[in-house]
């Protein structure tokens, strides 16, 4: 019998900082969404752009449609469908009151695509993080990427949308996305160049990371 699990209201502790963890956006986002992704310092990402309240509040409404699609499982375990992407937010609690939430970084999947190799199909999911400026070099933003990618590969039987594939892309001129991938994450010399998707006139790096991939970084 199929199985369904829903990933519209997921929160992702971290398992190094107790007060960090990521959740799936919500309607209360826009104004610090919008306020990232306008800030100059994220430029060198290409969905770092101006932003108005009422356009981040409709990109949100269209995320949380897209989240809203569950992972599906079929009866020998196998994921038959899920969502396009699950866009979320990187989240600080306050260290004096535990109540006391804030946003400070964009991370998640911005896309979750549907491919086919070796005449299998496969779930493969892009991960990044953007953070919000005041937040940059403290290790929130390889954290973000960490909890994101150990949740991809997480069973659906236990919140996660078991993907089979995460994916990086970042622009070759993007420094600090590069240094994070390569240094932080341990992909140094992994990366594929080629034509960036959305701008013909530069080049992206491209990484590739299966679950056994990732499960060997951890151990070192």
């Amino acid at each position: 019998m199929a199985t369904e699990t829903s990933h519209l209201n997921t929160r992702i502790p971290s398992s190094s900082n107790p007060l960090l963890f990521l959740r799936t956006i919500q309607p209360s986002d826009a104004s610090a969404f919008a306020s990232i992704l306008s800030s100059p310092s994220n430029r060198t990402d290409p969905h770092g752009k101006d932003m108005d309240i009422a356009t981040a509040e409709a990109a949100i409404s269209r995320m949380r449609e897209s989240a809203s699609q569950p992972t599906i499982v079929d009866a020998q375990g196998n994921v038959t469908s899920g969502p396009d992407r699950v866009n979320m937010m990187l989240v600080l609690k306050s260290e004096e009151n535990s109540h006391e939430e804030t946003v400070i970084g964009l991370g998640g999947f911005g896309a979750i695509k549907n491919w086919e190799r070796e005449g299998r199909k496969i779930r493969a999911g892009d991960v990044g993080v953007m953070m919000d400026p005041a937040y940059k070099r403290r290790g929130y933003g390889i954290e973000a990427m960490r909890m994101a990618i150990s949740w991809a590969f997480s069973a659906a039987s236990e919140g996660g949308p078991q993907l089979d594939l995460v994916t990086i892309t970042t622009l070759e001129d993007n420094a600090s996305m590069l240094k994070l991938v390569d240094e932080k994450l341990g992909l140094g010399g992994k990366g594929i160049a080629r034509p960036a998707e959305f701008d013909e006139n530069k080049q992206e790096i491209y990484y590739e990371l299966r679950k056994e991939d990732w499960e060997n970084i951890n151990k070192n």
